[in-house]
């Protein structure tokens, strides 16, 4: 690019020039004539009213006028400078002029073609929408009248068929489920379509109405004759009725509402207090012959009770009357259905009744006699009497009520009773839907559905009934109770004389056996309440488990053989609470027996075993303490000497009572305390089979008992001595024959083992010492005993442990009973290591034949 010479760039002073103009702009002095907006007066005013913070402030207008001017001369100039500067681009614009003109005025040529061929395209859309806008007109005028004409003649036609269902005689059936449904059709259609102004529709219009209105009534009296005569064909008619015209649901609803109603009127009634007053006195008002008009009224409670039960079972026979309806009405609701949908009428009829059509019903009948009952209780003291003492009849007649239910509608009572109809059933007998299912008859399930299922849920609506009745329930119970208690409380009085103990008779058991058997016969109709008085029954007999064995004697003449010819008081005093327990104990599961409810047994099964469990405890203690004191006199054997020569029972030594001296005399003890023990305590004590156990338990403890201690007798070692015993064991085997005599019962069969052991060790006190090893003489018999035998024979060289540890016989035997035979057995052989130390320290080394045939025995 070529510079002047002065080496200044050509464009910098149009750059320059733009600076200044740009500067000018921003300037303060010219900002306000850059403004859009300038106006030149406000200008002008302001110059003279000069505000603070403009240039010309506090000046004269003279000088304001002064730079005005300087200010237009400085612009002219800057025009003059920018005209200098862009002289060029200025001229080339002015010569540009010429090609622009032509240019415009080929836009304008073209322009005006354009115009011209829009009108041209303008005219004919005009003329073509005119013409298809005014023909649609004319089109949709033409199908309105086409719909109103046909609408004409379905309506026509619908009102013909209406004429000619109702002219069927007899009218009814489907004739007249097709008169309702022309009628729906004919509403259906005027309600899409105003009909209203057509000369020939309205003359039809009133027929309508009355067409209906006898259609309606015709249906409803079919309804109520089906429901009246149980007829189900004539029920399904009236309903379709009802359906066609689309009434159902609201035609149910009034049903069930009329229902509802005379329920709770003849509730009402029933319960009323003033009502039943009026009729029992107008019933029995004698008047006087001679006084007329005087009234002579003799009235007494239980003629208000007869009326007023009366008066409920007519009640029940209303509500089983009008629930019976409801059934059959469910029934035929869930059978019939929508031809197109399939949907059954019982679900368009459920959703105006909370969603279920049984429950609904029986809420309101559980409402109403709830609200009756309550008023009628709080209103009269004597209702509510009434209503506690014979709560079981109440009960009874719902329960019947539910029965009756039952067969007629396959319906499962909730009270818990027996049905006559299928357990556990929970659909309306030949329902045919789902929502029959759920709204059918009911299973005898938890009031609350515990188990979840659907028939759970809908068991609980008819025993919300029975809610009304859990304050009656309670205070029957509690009066059960009382009459449970009451022979307890006499059998056991509160207060005794302070020197008397005497505890209950069999006739107070008896009593208190028939109040449970009353008091469970009376209930056994209702399993719930059945339950609850078997809870009261239970704690009657815990009560007098618990107070018998309070009064169970415990002194020390309770455990003894007393020298008098009769028992002691304490003892007669348990034989007498033993006998009463067992009678009630047997007394008790008779009862049960005639029951066949498990909550009974189970109930009663764990009290019986309480007093089983008191008998058994009064009893051992008692047997026991007559026990050991057979076992001290048989300990007296080791006061005998077995080493002296036998006297015939004929010799001079003979006593004077003609005894036989070869005897012991803790034989002859033992068999007279016996023959007490039997007929003092044994004969009293009347408990069946419990006795016979208890003889074999006392005879084969004396046989246990007296082996112990014949094996242990020292020294044994002469022929007299083991005759004198075996006398003894003679002696013992007939006493205990004596004994077992009242079970009738052999000695071996009620003995046992114990019975085979005394045989087999009166032969081994015989057998020489190579014999007593043999399986076959040892078998019967405890190991502890023939090893005692066998160690008595090497007396004194081998101790017992009664000599090894300083014991006596009893305090030995008494360890025995503690101690298993493992245990016995391995202080035996500590006994045979005493005497081998013994022989060592002796310098001996020989063992006696005796200490080897005891340790080969005992390490077998």
């Amino acid at each position: 690019m070529l510079q002047d010479s002065s080496g200044a760039d050509p464009a910098q002073p149009a750059t320059s020039a733009w600076l200044d103009s740009s500067a000018l702009k921003e300037s303060a002095e010219y900002s306000d004539f850059a403004q859009s907006d300038f106006d030149p007066d406000a200008y002008a005013n302001r110059i003279i009213q000069a505000p603070e913070g403009k240039s010309f402030h506090r000046s004269d207008i003279a000088s304001a006028l002064s730079r005005l001017s300087f200010s237009l001369d400085h612009l002219n100039k800057q025009l003059h400078q920018q005209v200098a500067a862009h002289h060029e681009d200025l001229l080339e614009q002015v010569t540009g002029l010429d090609g622009l003109e032509l240019a415009l005025d080929s836009i304008k040529e073209n322009l005006y073609s354009l115009n011209s061929s829009f009108n041209r395209v303008k005219s004919k859309i005009r003329d073509t929408y005119t013409q298809i806008n005014t023909q649609t007109n004319e089109l949709q005028l033409m199908q309105e009248g086409t719909e109103i004409l046909r609408n004409v003649q379905r309506f026509l036609s619908l009102i013909q068929r209406l004429e000619m269902h109702m002219d069927e005689q007899p009218v009814g059936g489907a004739g007249l489920a097709k008169a309702a449904t022309c009628v729906k059709e004919i509403e259906t259609l005027m309600h899409e379509c105003d009909l209203t102004g057509i000369d020939i529709i309205d003359p039809e219009i009133p027929k309508i109405g009355v067409a209906k209105d006898k259609i309606l009534a015709m249906g409803d009296k079919q309804l109520l004759d089906g429901l009246h005569s149980q007829n189900q064909a004539e029920i399904a008619s009236g309903l379709q009725v009802f359906y066609n015209i689309g009434l159902i649901a609201s035609k149910s609803k009034s049903v069930i509402d009329s229902m509802l109603d005379v329920i709770s009127k003849e509730t009402q009634t029933a319960l009323s207090v003033q009502t039943l007053s009026k009729e029992i006195k107008d019933q029995h008002a004698l008047t006087d012959k001679g006084k007329k008009g005087v009234e002579v009224v003799n009235i007494s409670g239980p003629l208000y009770t007869s009326q007023l039960w009366k008066r409920l079972e007519a009640l029940m026979d209303i509500i089983y009357e009008k629930t019976a309806k409801m059934y059959l009405l469910e029934r035929v609701l869930s059978r019939k259905r929508d031809p197109l949908s399939q949907t059954a009428y019982l679900d368009h009829v459920a959703e105006g009744m909370d969603g279920n059509l049984v429950r609904y019903y029986w809420k309101a009948v559980s409402i109403t006699f709830e609200k009756e009952i309550r008023s009628a209780v709080k209103s009269s003291s004597f209702f509510h009497q009434i209503f506690q003492i014979g709560y079981p009849k109440l009960l009874r007649l719902f329960h019947d009520l539910f029965i009756r239910l039952n067969v007629t509608t396959a319906f499962s009572s909730p009270t818990g009773g027996p049905t006559t109809g299928k357990p556990g059933s929970s659909n309306v007998a030949g329902s045919g839907s789902n929502a029959s299912a759920k709204q059918g008859a009911f299973s005898p399930l938890s009031p609350t559905g515990e188990d979840g299922s659907v028939a759970g849920k809908y068991a609980s609506e008819p025993t919300v009934l029975l809610k009304a009745l859990a304050s009656f329930e309670a205070a029957y119970l509690r009066e059960s109770l009382a009459r449970l208690l009451e022979p307890v409380n006499q059998a056991f009085p509160e207060k005794l004389a302070t020197s008397s103990r005497a505890g209950s008779t069999r006739d107070d058991v008896e009593k208190l056996l028939r109040a449970i058997s009353r008091e469970l016969e009376i209930s056994k109709f209702d399993s719930n309440l059945l339950k609850a008085v078997t809870k009261n029954a239970s704690k009657a007999i815990n009560m007098y488990a618990i107070r018998s064995e309070h009064l169970v004697a415990t002194d020390s003449s309770v455990y003894v053989i007393p020298g008098t010819p009769s028992c002691t008081p304490s003892q007669l005093l348990n034989i007498e609470i033993i006998n009463c327990l067992w009678t009630l104990a047997e007394g008790v599961w008779k009862i049960v027996d005639e029951f066949e409810d498990d909550h009974v047994v189970v109930l009663l099964n764990d009290s019986v075993e309480a007093v089983q469990k008191l008998i058994q405890s009064v009893a051992e203690s008692l047997i026991a303490g007559i026990t050991r004191d057979l076992e001290l006199a048989i300990v007296k054997m080791h006061k005998e000497d077995f080493n002296n020569r036998l006297v015939s029972k004929g010799s001079a030594s003979a006593g004077a009572n003609g005894a036989d001296q070869s005897l012991s005399q803790y034989v002859v003890e033992l068999g007279s305390k016996l023959r007490w023990v039997q007929r003092e305590i044994m004969a009293r004590l009347n408990c069946g089979e419990d006795v016979k156990e208890w003889y074999k338990a006392v005879g084969t403890r004396v046989i246990d008992f007296f082996l112990r201690h014949a094996s242990i007798i020292r020294p044994l070692n002469t022929e007299q001595g083991k005759l004198k015993l075996t006398t003894d064991m003679t002696q013992l085997e007939f006493a205990l024959n004596q004994w077992i005599q009242p079970t009738s019962l052999k000695l071996e069969a009620a003995m046992g083992q114990s019975y085979k052991a005394l045989r087999s060790f009166r032969q081994l006190l015989f057998l020489d010492l190579s014999q007593v090893g043999g399986v076959h003489h040892t078998a019967d018999i405890p190991k502890v005993v023939v090893a005692h035998h066998l160690i008595v024979r090497a007396h004194p060289l081998i101790h017992l442990p009664v000599t090894a540890f300083g014991w006596n016989e009893l305090q030995y035997s008494d360890w025995l009973d503690v101690h298993s035979e493992g245990e016995a057995v391995a202080l035996l052989i500590q006994c045979l290591e005493m005497y081998m130390e013994d022989v060592r320290k002796k310098g001996g080394r020989e063992y006696r034949v005796e200490f080897v045939a005891v340790r080969n025995f005992l390490t077998l």
